[in-house]
């Protein structure tokens, strides 16, 4: 099984309804294994993750602050728990992406 992981040259900066954009690769890999750095100035809320690809894709975001970061409700921010799962300053959150609920859901 193949794992690709991806990495930007400096963090992301989000801010308040942003959307985290999901890193993509050409080619079919088994696995893609995907991460996203980010330092967003303050706390965030109504942040946005941009659909999976694949069932049963990995995405990480690594907060690299001091601020948190809340996602908005299901419907919008494609993630199951919405509100419910916000990711603490110093803190990483892995979700794996559902095709049938068209939702990440964190592990």
């Amino acid at each position: 099984m193949s794992t690709l992981t991806w990495q930007p040259a400096a963090p992301a900066a989000p801010t308040t309804g942003s959307t985290i954009a999901i890193p993509t690769f050409t080619g079919t890999p088994a696995k893609q294994q995907l991460k996203v750095y980010v330092q967003p100035a303050g706390n965030i809320t109504g942040v946005i993750l941009g659909p999976g690809t694949t069932d049963g894709q990995e995405f990480t975001i690594i907060n690299d602050s001091a601020f948190s970061i809340t996602f908005d409700v299901r419907a919008t921010s494609r993630v199951a728990d919405g509100v419910s799962t916000p990711v603490a300053a110093n803190r990483a959150a892995r979700f794996t992406w559902s095709t049938p609920g068209a939702a990440w859901f964190r592990e």
